[in-house]
């Protein structure tokens, strides 16, 4: 997977929070991630026809996935999360999610107890962040940029087209990722030009190298040349 990959180029930390789209937005992509104690900002998802349009609150939790109050069902605030290593009755191991927390408005000694629920039961409602945070929203809003640079892939490399005219007759997805490395190379030769390095630490032949004021200097004395071809400005002078 994808976190796996991130997790390897990080030297092993954690993110807080992924985001992706409705693709990842199924039980086990939010089970995986649950289990690391990393929160997913996918958008809702039916799984089957039988399932509401939007998520519903239960006697557990609200429409967002935050636990209520198992005493007076009110709001309740955040306390901790943590990961509980179980070992089952067949001698196997599991990691438990875990979250704790506390009643918002106590109205019995009960509202006052330190409450906990696991994050296993529906981890497709009940996160490790919950949803009401700011870091949780602004993932959310900003997960659209990362979709536009896909679809500028998809429109200038044909990554993953909808055109049957060019897509493998078997089904499998390292194809698809092959395409994807293709454009990600194309488009890093793209930058290394556009930025006047090749690799040697010359200049490439027609670019400018990267300057401290933006390569201004440069494109100046290629206008000024241009002008001078054409007539248009003197030469400069030069002192005897």
């Amino acid at each position: 997977m994808g976190l796996d990959r991130a997790l390897a180029n990080n030297g092993g930390v954690k993110p807080l929070i992924v985001a992706g789209d409705k693709g990842y937005s199924v039980k086990s992509v939010f089970e995986y991630n649950t289990n690391l104690g990393v929160a997913s900002a996918f958008p809702y998802r039916r799984w089957n026809q039988t399932e509401p349009v939007h998520r519903q609150p239960t006697d557990l939790y609200d429409e967002h996935g935050i636990p209520r109050c198992q005493s007076c069902g009110g709001e309740t605030r955040f306390l901790s999360n943590a990961i509980e290593h179980r070992v089952l009755a067949d001698g196997q191991e599991t990691n438990v999610p875990r979250q704790w927390f506390t009643c918002k408005l106590p109205t019995s000694p009960a509202c006052k107890k330190k409450q906990s629920i696991t994050l296993t039961a529906n981890p497709r409602y009940t996160l490790p962040l919950w949803r009401t945070e700011e870091a949780y929203l602004a993932m959310r809003v900003s997960h659209h940029l990362y979709e536009r640079k896909h679809r500028q892939m998809r429109m200038n490399f044909l990554v993953g087209p909808d055109d049957k005219s060019i897509r493998p007759k078997r089904f499998g997805r390292a194809w698809i990722q092959l395409r994807a490395s293709a454009a990600v190379f194309v488009e890093w030769i793209r930058v290394l030009a556009r930025c006047g390095w090749d690799g040697s630490g010359e200049s490439v032949v027609g670019l400018p190298r990267p300057t401290s004021d933006g390569g201004a200097t440069h494109r100046l004395a290629q206008v000024r040349a241009r002008r001078r071809q054409s007539g248009g400005d003197p030469p400069p002078a030069v002192a005897a």
